[in-house]
């Protein structure tokens, strides 16, 4: 496979290349840097990623994690050497094949890109023509189906439970995690602002950057400082 790594530390960069290279994988390179590595993962289109959860710099992991999901579709792997709760559940709205620890060890690299292999050749017998378009929420004795691209955000609930905001004064409850509902959702059209919502982004009205609100119509909701630069990687700033 063709592996390209986002590394802010050159020591670590190193070991990782040597790493990918004794498993018979092709070094592609690496960069320090947000804006420069969305460039060259689009020019160079590796077949997976390694991404440092905590880069410096303008765009966070996360970030670029969340501009991965968006336009270039390919899997990737968190490399971090902070071991945070919170960090970690932070990383996983976007979906990562995998966290690895730096240093990285070469037997864990090794399982991590097997994984890698075995998602890609997954995804690739599915058709995603077959992706109902619709969800069938529960009402009672009915099931009630809702169009995806009618939802306007979804919220979390008490324990186990999220508010599915339909249309303004609309909303159903479900028995379902926010990032269970997230694995059912098109990640070009749905995004995580916050660990309590996920909103559509074509329904967006307004984002208010310094006090960090999305409007959709007449609710406002949080955007988490964690979230704003991938939110922001969605739309064409002018």
């Amino acid at each position: 496979m063709k592996i390209f790594l986002v590394e802010d530390e050159w020591v670590h960069a190193e070991d990782i290349r040597i790493s990918i290279e004794n498993l018979g994988h092709e070094w592609l390179g690496f960069s320090s840097e947000g804006f420069d590595a969305i460039n060259k993962i689009n020019k160079l289109q590796p077949d997976v990623i390694l991404l440092d959860m905590m880069l410096h710099g303008a765009q966070s992991g996360t970030a670029i994690a969340a501009f991965i999901n968006k336009e270039i579709k390919k899997p990737f792997i968190f490399i971090t050497s902070v071991i945070d709760e919170n960090v970690i559940e932070q990383g996983l709205y976007t979906n990562p094949v995998a966290y690895l620890t730096k240093p990285i060890n070469e037997g864990d690299l090794k399982a991590a890109l097997i994984k890698v292999k075995t998602i890609v050749a997954a995804a690739d017998a599915y058709d995603v023509n077959d992706t109902p378009e619709q969800l069938l929420i529960r009402i009672g004795r009915n099931l009630l189906p809702v169009n995806k691209a009618n939802i306007l955000f979804i919220e979390t609930g008490e324990k186990n439970y999220c508010k599915i905001h339909v249309a303004e004064n609309t909303q159903y409850t479900v028995k379902k995690s926010l990032t269970a509902l997230m694995d059912l959702l098109n990640q070009k059209t749905f995004y995580r602002v916050h660990k309590e919502y996920v909103i559509n982004l074509h329904a967006v009205s307004k984002i208010d950057e310094a006090a960090q609100l999305v409007y959709i119509n007449k609710y406002c909701i949080p955007v988490g400082s964690n979230y704003k630069q991938g939110l922001l990687l969605h739309f064409n700033i002018l």
